[in-house]
């Protein structure tokens, strides 16, 4: 196992960015942490690359605005009840990482 840091992740918790708005999305085994800009547009109007998802290697992934809003239309994403604090954000990013 390689037991060097992972300097990518380090700087995405350490620069957690409180700019935008953090989702949980919790489906099958595990939760996924989303965001994107709070600039008062619901996830539809955002732009495309706008909507990121967090990763295990501590990298945010464009893009994922299709992929949650299909969610969203088969009932299993809801903007107002999955929307998270920054506090718990960095937690499930912290828990990704470790994982």
């Amino acid at each position: 196992m390689d037991e060097r840091p992972n300097l990518a992740a380090d700087d995405a918790l350490q620069n957690l960015d409180t700019s935008y708005r953090y989702f949980e999305h919790t489906r099958g085994v595990g939760s996924t942490v989303y965001r994107w800009p709070d600039n008062g547009l619901p996830l539809q109007k955002q732009d495309i690359s706008a909507v990121e998802r967090f990763t295990q290697d501590g990298q945010w992934v464009g893009g994922q605005r299709q992929r949650l809003r299909d969610e969203l239309l088969k009932g299993w994403f809801d903007e107002k009840s999955d929307e998270i604090s920054v506090q718990r954000a960095l937690d499930l990013m912290k828990k990704t990482i470790q994982s």
